[in-house]
């Protein structure tokens, strides 16, 4: 289940950037396309790891992947929290609006 989610997930953050693109083609100018392609490469390994996972079936695997998967999740809480943080908040230094977080 975790690897077939991840799989779509990966697949839609792929399709977003495909459509960011399309809209925005100035953003992938210059030093923009290095880190396009990084991004895609990244998520494309992230991809194949999912795929791994997905056919895995001994229990130290799963366990693994679970834990792994669970601290992943807030850890992403965290930077999505960030985001929110720099996008609706006035400018502040960053230690004190990053410590709202916490």
């Amino acid at each position: 289940m975790l690897g077939s989610a991840t799989v779509v997930g990966v697949l839609v953050v792929l399709l977003l950037i495909a459509v960011g693109v399309e809209r925005h083609p100035a953003s992938v100018q210059g030093t923009g396309s290095g880190l396009l392609w990084m991004d895609v490469a990244l998520l494309l390994t992230y991809g194949i790891a999912a795929l791994w996972v997905w056919h895995q079936s001994r229990p130290e695997v799963s366990i693994s992947v679970s834990v792994g998967s669970q601290v992943g999740v807030l850890l992403g809480a965290v930077h999505v929290a960030n985001h929110v943080l720099e996008s609706y908040v006035p400018v502040r230094p960053f230690a004190s609006s990053s410590a709202q977080c916490f």
